[in-house]
């Protein structure tokens, strides 16, 4: 028999340079997953590590990427996966850097791999890996929901939510809008997607 789960997909808009704050949307929007019975919260990237709240709630989390810097002194755009007792059980840099990124990051240095984890094996990508097929092929096999038979999970951060917040973020960016992709979808083998958002 199948594994029969409920997952998450938690698009929100992370506040640049607000990690109590997004922390504080995020842990408000998990704890909404788990007491509506998910087993794994899957957020955007740009949020803190949630390892105690995965322990006490009794949900594996995905809390989008962090800056990291590395022993050689580079920083690193990581990706963990936290099991529903609060232990990292897997880890994945970005590798293809997306063009702003390059000369301030360092690509990932590690293959594409898979992990085991309490739905079974799960690996991970950042952003722009998802458009490299070598990502996919060399060790996700989750390349096309249908072709492979499996879920593929995708979560992106969302816009802000209200006008006040949008105008924020615009001054927060030297005036600049910023324009967000949204999107977030689970897709599943022969039913399609499930849980798409258009925001």
């Amino acid at each position: 028999m199948a594994l029969k789960f409920n997952i998450a997909l938690i698009q929100l808009y992370p506040k640049p340079l607000s990690p109590a704050h997004n922390f504080a949307r995020a842990e408000s929007e998990i704890r909404a997953a788990a007491s509506s019975g998910a087993r794994l919260a899957v957020l955007p990237e740009l949020l803190p590590s949630l390892r105690a709240l995965a322990a006490s709630l009794g949900i594996a989390i995905v809390p989008g990427t962090l800056v990291e810097e590395l022993s050689d002194g580079t920083l690193a755009n990581v990706c963990y996966f936290i099991s529903s007792t609060g232990e990292l059980v897997g880890r994945y840099e970005k590798r293809n850097l997306w063009h702003p990124e390059r000369g301030v990051m360092q690509p990932g240095r590690e293959p594409h791999d898979v992990f085991d984890t309490e739905f079974g094996p799960v690996g991970l990508l950042v952003c722009w890996d998802l458009a490299f097929p070598e990502a996919m092929r060399s060790s996700m096999i989750i390349c096309r929901a249908f072709e492979n038979t499996c879920a593929v999970v995708f979560v992106n951060a969302g816009a802000p939510s209200s006008p006040a917040e949008e105008e924020a973020d615009t001054r927060d960016n030297d005036g600049v809008r910023r324009e967000y992709a949204g999107l977030s979808q689970l897709g599943m083998p022969i039913l399609g997607a499930r849980g798409n958002s258009e925001q």
